[in-house]
């Protein structure tokens, strides 16, 4: 695909947090609004390190302030007990939680399973060396490091085991929002079309990485709701 064709294609940033993950300064009503502005057709708010009620509450707070053509997912991060990060879409779950398990509760929810920032530099983090029951890879997350590399390690993984493909900006700040995003071939006007699209491989991960200036700033902006964890 031609880079001027892709730019022209719905864009989804399929990871966004709010002051609801406890280290974001995103707040939910400004989220829309800023999605918009940033040419994206559609975002998906995961919560991480909370109970499913409050990422439940952050969607809601989300799509709550969102006009009709703006497409609002919920779902959480989860960092499964095999140690990996994974986004639920559609549905939502908690830290701790088996991945075998938690494949099971999104059959039974009808949700996807993505695999995030799978080869970002990070001692806590895993690299998965086999097939994970996963849906997806985002292969571009604009906080991973380092971006190229571990972009292309994850296009492989993708590749090798067949699975779809994502991108999204992990956002922390209004700054940080779409700067990656999952293109798709079709409009997606609702969860279904969303799912429907992953599943059948209809979607690839794009983007650029936030520039390290800004993951300051981000830091920076949050403290007052990192503070409020203590």
């Amino acid at each position: 695909m031609r880079k001027s064709d892709q730019n022209s294609l719905p864009r989804i940033d399929l990871h966004i947090h709010t002051i609801h993950s406890g280290d974001s300064s995103l707040r939910p009503n400004v989220v829309p609004r800023i999605a918009i502005q940033r040419g994206l057709s559609g975002i998906a708010i995961v919560t991480h390190h909370k109970p499913s009620h409050v990422a439940r509450s952050a969607f809601r707070e989300v799509a709550n302030a969102a006009p009709e053509n703006l497409l609002v997912v919920g779902g959480s991060e989860v960092r499964v007990r095999e140690g990996f990060h994974i986004l639920t879409l559609g549905f939502f779950a908690e830290d701790g939680i088996p991945l075998l398990q938690l494949s099971e509760l999104a059959k039974a929810e009808s949700g996807i399973l993505v695999l995030a920032h799978p080869f970002t530099l990070s001692l806590r983090l895993p690299k998965p060396t086999s097939k994970l029951p996963v849906h997806a890879v985002e292969t571009h997350n604009a906080k991973s490091i380092p971006f190229r590399r571990s972009s292309a390690l994850a296009q492989e993984y993708a590749n090798r085991y067949q699975l779809a493909t994502t991108g999204g900006s992990d956002a922390h700040s209004p700054y940080s929002i779409g700067n990656c995003y999952t293109v798709t071939d079709t409009l997606c006007e609702t969860l279904d079309d969303l799912i429907d699209a992953i599943a059948k491989k209809r979607t690839r991960g794009s983007g650029k990485p936030t520039p390290i200036p800004v993951r300051f700033g981000e830091i920076i902006l949050s403290l007052p709701y990192r503070l409020r964890r203590f």
